[in-house]
């Protein structure tokens, strides 16, 4: 009984260390899939405030700058800002922004350091 004790002592050790790598991946992968679903959001919200400014008829620099500021949150190098058409907008015509962002990905299935596209687009009636 005694000898049978001594050869179970590392069992606990031996399976925390088998176990905790996994568990470690996957509470970095959640976090990772938040943090990608809030940039999501952040571009959505973007998107949306510069569609509604180029509703009015402003420019296309100032509804790309109302993009970009509604996106503080994210890095500016990495987001893309479209707007379709280009130029004049006549009353009655549909504008389209589209805000994309090359988000990071930490820990996400073994893809540490790849980038994963998100896209959000919006179209409006201009007044």
């Amino acid at each position: 009984m005694q000898r049978r004790r001594r050869g179970s002592k590392g069992q606990a050790t031996v399976e925390m260390a088998l176990v905790l790598p996994i568990l470690m991946w996957l509470l970095v992968g959640m976090v990772d899939i938040a943090r990608m679903a809030n940039a999501y959001l952040t571009i959505q919200h973007a998107s949306r405030e510069a569609v509604r400014l180029g509703i009015t008829g402003a420019s296309d620099t100032a509804v790309g700058l109302r993009a970009t500021a509604s996106a503080i949150a994210l890095d500016p190098t990495r987001l893309t800002v479209t707007i379709t058409p280009l130029g004049g907008k006549l009353s009655g015509s549909d504008i389209t922004v589209a805000v994309s962002y090359r988000y990071k990905v930490l820990a996400l299935m073994g893809i540490i350091g790849s980038e994963v596209p998100l896209t959000t687009s919006l179209t409006a009636r201009v007044e």
